[in-house]
């Protein structure tokens, strides 16, 4: 059977309300759900890039653009974090559509459940998530698209172009919901074989063009002390200045494909002589370091330092970034962090 598209309420902001990043007063009307769905995130702390979130509005309210924006770079940049915050301001829901090499189209289309009714126990169909936003709106996230094997490319194509999705299982044909946008995340652009991401699978020619792609560096040393103000308010900005400038140190000498658009001004790669390291201190990493700060307000800074950051590194990297801590950092490893609120802060 074709399934009738569900409609929902929409009602006109003003850009400024919901984006003041980029918008002035009176400038542009936007479109938003009346009402905030249950899947739509919160992200309240996320710090959009104004560039890449005026390219993601473009495209998403474009009539002639045909490609699917997929958004790619390295580990930790933000690119699933930037889908999440942009539902969270339009209200709109997220279907997240995570995809390994093992995955088939028939994983994420429908799934049977066992329900009551008046004669007993019946099997029943249930959309998953990227069929139920293809039905009745919302933002599909695929993420880490560039682990799709060959058969899930071929059915994600269809996809990309609009085409109906057609589940035979459940005897549907589902027609793209006009508010049904398609986002991917990736940290390559689909050739395969990367040394960094080696469970990265090559994409096919015709695959790879039903996207335009936007790539996601790490944040500007400016906007990632932003993003951990708001994780930590009390945080001195000389002490999250301190913070980044390491990461973007490690960041310089790492194994990270792309490194272009890193913006602290480093020795970092002249003076280090080693083999580039596998160390992804990416924000997210940040974040965690700042957390794991809040949560051990008292315990020695190393500590947090230890707990956020060795799931980054190989463990021949790990000894680099100790000694490259031992280094920068020699005079906050054994401080509590409640002492280095205290030493940071502007004096009265």
């Amino acid at each position: 059977m074709n399934t009738q598209t569900k409609t929902s309420a929409y009602v006109k902001k003003c850009g400024s309300e919901i984006f003041p990043e980029i918008f002035k007063p009176g400038q542009i009307q936007l479109s938003i759900a009346a009402e905030r769905h249950v899947l739509c995130p919160s992200k309240p702390n996320y710090v959009f890039d104004k560039d890449k979130l005026s390219t993601a509005l473009a495209w998403m309210f474009s009539t002639s653009i045909q490609q699917q924006l997929r958004l790619w770079g390295p580990s930790g940049s933000g690119k699933t974090e930037f889908v999440y915050a942009l539902g969270d301001r339009m209200n709109m829901p997220v279907y997240p559509v995570p995809i390994h090499a093992g995955l088939l189209p028939s994983d994420v289309l429908v799934s049977k459940e066992l329900v009551s009714s008046d004669k007993g126990v019946v099997t029943k169909d249930r959309l998953l998530p990227l069929a139920q936003a293809y039905l009745n709106g919302g933002i599909v996230l695929i993420d880490e698209v560039d682990h799709a094997n060959e058969a899930m490319q071929t059915f994600l194509q269809a996809l990309l172009d609009g085409k109906p999705l057609s589940i035979p299982e459940a005897g549907l044909v589902i027609k793209k919901h006009p508010q049904c946008y398609i986002f991917a995340t990736s940290n390559t652009t689909g050739e395969g074989g990367s040394a960094q991401y080696s469970s990265t699978q090559k994409e096919n020619e015709a695959f790879r063009q039903r996207f335009s792609f936007l790539y996601f560096g790490y944040l500007s040393s400016q906007d990632e002390v932003a993003v951990l103000a708001k994780e930590w308010p009390e945080l001195p900005s000389k002490l999250s200045a301190k913070l980044v400038a390491f990461a973007n140190t490690i960041r310089a000498v790492s194994d990270e494909e792309a490194q272009d658009d890193l913006t602290a001004a480093t020795n970092a790669q002249a003076s280090y002589k080693g083999d580039p390291i596998s160390a992804k201190i990416s924000t997210r990493t940040l974040v965690a370091l700042v957390s794991w700060m809040k949560a051990r307000f008292n315990a020695p800074f190393s500590k947090s330092f230890e707990m956020a950051l060795r799931g980054a590194c190989s463990a021949e990297a790990w000894e680099v970034v100790k000694e490259e801590a031992n280094n920068s950092l020699n005079d906050l490893m054994d401080k509590s962090p409640k002492e280095l609120l205290e030493a940071f802060s502007p004096k009265r």
